[in-house]
């Protein structure tokens, strides 16, 4: 972790700006502004040969981003990078996997340095799945359309 800080670090102040991080707490500090907790993922296998990154709230969690570093399965190397706005994290955990490439997609980045740009403002309320996602679980949500029936009965007690 102290590594991905270092290369914050040097992005901001290559860009004219100050970072300080906290090694006690995991967090970077930017221009006095903006809070980022830097955390490990836990990655899990899933049935079907995917894997699953988790990311667990920790108490106490302020700030405006996460950055999650998604491990392998052996925790050896880093594969990549999730940026999460803390605004709207759930209050257990989140979760990010194969099965679901849109959400991997949506906050995952392969380094520090393409994250540097979104970063660089303090989030507005951009988590928009406040729980596990269906589709990681159950496959994708469907809406289940009304008989015939019903939906004519249901056109006609509206014009009325």
């Amino acid at each position: 972790m102290k590594r991905v800080a270092n290369i914050l670090a040097g992005l901001v102040e290559g860009a004219g700006g100050s970072a300080v991080f906290d090694s006690t707490a995991e967090t970077i500090t930017i221009n006095n502004l903006i809070t980022i907790s830097l955390y490990v993922a836990r990655c899990a296998q899933i049935p079907g040969g995917g894997f699953r990154w988790r990311v667990c709230r920790r108490r106490g969690l302020r700030g405006d981003w996460i950055i999650a570093l998604r491990p392998d399965f052996a925790y050896r190397n880093i594969v990549g990078y999730l940026l999460i706005p803390v605004p709207g994290f759930p209050k257990k955990h989140a979760e990010y996997s194969n099965r679901n490439p849109a959400r991997l997609a949506a906050h995952g980045f392969a380094n520090v340095e393409a994250m540097f740009t979104k970063i660089s403002k303090p989030p507005c309320g951009e988590y928009t799945c406040k729980t596990p996602h269906s589709s990681t679980r159950f496959g994708a949500a469907r809406l289940n359309p009304l008989p015939r029936k019903q939906r004519s009965s249901f056109r006609r007690n509206r014009e009325v």
